[in-house]
């Protein structure tokens, strides 16, 4: 069913309206206005069934996950069974999952029929390809998506909207497919100054948790010292030396950095992006990435 716009209310109303007057004064140049109105609506409600007849869309994406503000890439594909002219518009809606925000897009086309392969689509010019073997023709538009915050997001689903060029009615088709996608909090470059010391350099070292003998790998033989294990003793030389020796292993490579999130509620303030939870979300991301660099 077409959704009239405010234009096509009023088209239709004067059509209505002229009838009526037709109907009172037997006035045949009302009854031509009158049906000429409702011609107009009926030309139009055609051509936008039309304009959605034989036209698909799906959304295909390169990737599953991204940073926050990072470009997000995809591919809109717009498959097309006979070549005409159509209005379009598509809307598109990303949720975030974790925050229940939601955003919406708009990107419009304008195809041309015949044998024409150009199609416009937010004021650029592309071009349809033929599929092989048929006289069906595709349309790939890159997609670029930017998600600003953090979050798990649900994108779509897609509408697609034609309309008449008279810009009397509209009808929607919703396209149920839909993606998910993980944006991480972008790592901010972390100042050497918050590792370092008054000198501006680093003065602690970072090294391996865990203690000697922990690994399989065996790397030397020191004196005894109170409190070790004596199942580690290395009796070959503590025969030899006369005093207990102890073997050791390498370290185990376990990262010596911990980063402990505070997520109490009570302790954080703010709402959306300025909420200090995202901004310790964010730092504790780029502290992190700091490390692992």
């Amino acid at each position: 069913m077409g959704i009239l716009t405010g234009l096509g209310r009023m088209v239709g109303l004067s059509g209505l309206l002229f009838f009526i007057i037709g109907f009172v004064h037997s006035s045949p140049l009302m009854y031509m206005i009158s049906f000429f109105c409702l011609a107009v609506l009926i030309g139009s409600f055609v051509f936008v069934r039309l304009s959605l007849s034989g036209m698909g869309c799906t959304r295909e994406m390169t990737t599953s996950t991204a940073f926050a503000g990072d470009p997000l890439t995809a591919q809109i594909v717009l498959p097309e069974s006979r070549s005409r002219w159509r209005l379009l518009e598509l809307f598109d809606q990303h949720e975030n999952l974790v925050s229940g925000r939601m955003t919406h897009r708009r990107m419009t086309l304008m195809t041309e029929g015949g044998g024409s392969q150009n199609v416009i689509v937010a004021g650029v010019r592309h071009q349809f390809t033929h599929e092989a073997g048929s006289g069906s023709r595709v349309l790939r538009v890159p997609d670029v998506i930017r998600l600003a915050a953090r979050g798990h997001y649900r994108l779509g689903p897609l509408v697609m909207r034609a309309h008449d060029p008279l810009g009397l009615l509209y009808v929607n088709r919703t396209i149920p497919e839909m993606s998910e996608v993980i944006v991480y909090p972008h790592p901010l470059p972390v100042p050497e100054l918050i590792f370092a010391g008054q000198s501006g350099r680093q003065t602690t070292e970072v090294r391996p948790v865990g203690h000697a003998g922990e690994s399989a790998d065996f790397h030397g033989i020191r004196p005894y010292v109170q409190g070790d294990d004596l199942r580690k003793v290395h009796w070959k030389a503590t025969a030899h030396t006369g005093k207990l020796a102890i073997k050791e292993y390498e370290y185990r490579h376990s990262g010596s950095v911990q980063v402990i999130l505070d997520l109490q509620g009570g302790i954080h303030a703010g709402e959306g992006e300025y909420a200090t939870l995202e901004t310790g979300i964010t730092l504790a991301a780029s502290v992190l990435q700091h490390v692992i660099s």
